[in-house]
């Protein structure tokens, strides 16, 4: 039986809360890059991998774990199908589990062989993703040069399962597009994903 250890070595010390966490698999093989996990009710959908600790070990450069998302077989959802897309790459080994699971939920539940395995509890496990309405304002600068130097205000919509997850998302925008973080400030409030409209009546 392969398992991380014999495939890749004690070295790579995956840790607890994947090698213990009941709903993840070890489908670790020798020929990939580093040692690799399945969410058990979603077939061969959702891919954790956990690369070396140290870096300078690891055969990619990126952060230690990745979560990806591989469309199941038709007739087989326990073979890969094809990519579909990278969901997590970093080191917060809880980050990658949650995206892991909360991917894992939606792919099963599209899937005709795999949507009876989403129990209530599995759904209990899985964390659920909240909605965010962030007004994102950007004060005005006397440096006609500075970037935005007019100021601005936009409305933007995130997810996640918690608010923290969520400003992580927005903080790493706001650094994509060059906003300047020193005149940026923002409001998260959290709707309901069904109406858009603030949770318990908040502005």
């Amino acid at each position: 039986m392969r398992t991380w250890t014999n495939q890749f070595g004690a070295d790579y010390a995956v840790p607890d809360e994947i090698t213990k966490h009941p709903l993840l698999r070890d489908v670790s093989w020798g020929n990939d890059a580093s040692p690799s996990f399945q969410v058990t009710f979603a077939g061969a959908g959702i891919r954790l991998t956990s690369d070396h600790p140290e870096p300078v070990n690891r055969e990619t450069k990126g952060g230690r774990f990745m979560v990806t998302e591989w469309a199941p077989d038709a007739e087989d959802p326990q073979c890969f199908g094809d990519w579909v897309a990278d969901l997590y790459e970093g080191d917060d080994v809880n980050q990658a589990i949650r995206i892991a699971l909360d991917a894992a939920a939606r792919v099963a539940m599209k899937h005709p062989k795999l949507a009876g395995k989403v129990t209530p509890e599995v759904l209990q496990q899985v964390p659920t993703r909240k909605l965010y309405r962030v007004t994102t304002s950007v004060q005005r600068s006397e440096d006609a040069d500075a970037p935005y130097s007019h100021g601005m205000q936009m409305v933007d919509w995130y997810e996640g399962v918690n608010e923290e997850q969520a400003r992580a998302d927005w903080d790493e925008d706001c650094h994509r597009y060059g906003l300047p973080m020193d005149r940026v400030s923002a409001v998260f409030t959290e709707c309901d994903p069904a109406t858009h409209e603030p949770i318990g009546g908040t502005p």
